[in-house]
């Protein structure tokens, strides 16, 4: 609940907010032993619309596990990413699908361009990409490149927020389809990591924002209530 957030924040910001301090402080929680939290957004428009980020951190392997589940509690998406003392690079990808009969379908990608995550880059592009074989398009070539956008102050649910705001936008490609993207704002609030990201694709946008820190034992047993 907003108590977890809340607590969360207090414990692990050590410093004042600042635009002058590294990117570093905007990221996810660092801390000595391996933690796992799981991040609920729900929508802005349609608060029964829930999307999960589960965020494992070993600081033994310097090694931040994404994990994305949507709605329905479908985890679709996996990246492990590498901690270094430029920021962070993308070290694995998988897509997973589901079949007619049931059985999932791992799709893992082939890492091209690897960066992240900039701790102290402001002003420039960088970018990752990756090429791999989705199951409706065939070779597909993925290029997400980010750029910090802006400081901005925000409020989720009568909670204030200094974050860092960074224009994210995704290209997909390949022969035999057409080009196409997205972009994203993604805000990061120092000490917590992401609070808000809305997606904009040519028809649609989706605004999701902070609802929840879950614990790695209260998300199981939403997966269980899930499965029962």
């Amino acid at each position: 609940m907003l108590h977890k957030i809340l607590l969360l924040s207090f414990f692990l910001t050590l410093f004042n907010s600042s635009e002058d301090k590294g990117l570093k402080a905007y990221y996810y929680p660092i801390e000595k032993e391996k933690t796992v939290r799981v991040y609920k957004f729900i929508e802005k428009d349609n608060p029964d619309y829930a999307e999960y980020l589960k965020i494992t951190i070993d600081p033994e392997t310097n090694t931040v596990l994404t994990e994305e589940y949507l709605n329905n509690l479908w985890h679709f998406n996996s990246r492990l990413e590498k901690l270094n003392k430029t920021g962070i690079e993308i070290i694995q990808y998988k897509d997973f699908w589901r079949k007619s009969n049931g059985d999932t379908l791992t799709v893992e990608a082939k890492i091209i361009d690897k960066e992240a995550f900039r701790w102290d880059d402001k002003e420039n592009v960088y970018e990752y990409s990756l090429n791999y074989t989705d199951p409706r398009k065939g070779p597909l070539n993925l290029e997400k490149s980010r750029i910090l956008h802006s400081f901005k102050t925000i409020t989720i649910n009568n909670r204030t927020y200094k974050t860092a705001m960074f224009l994210d936008q995704y290209t997909e490609e390949n022969s035999s389809y057409q080009s196409s993207g997205f972009y994203q704002h993604v805000y990061y609030a120092e000490g917590l990591g992401i609070v808000k990201y809305d997606t904009h694709k040519l028809k649609t946008s989706l605004e999701m924002e902070l609802n929840e820190i879950l614990t790695k034992e209260e998300f199981n047993k939403l997966l269980g209530k899930k499965l029962k």
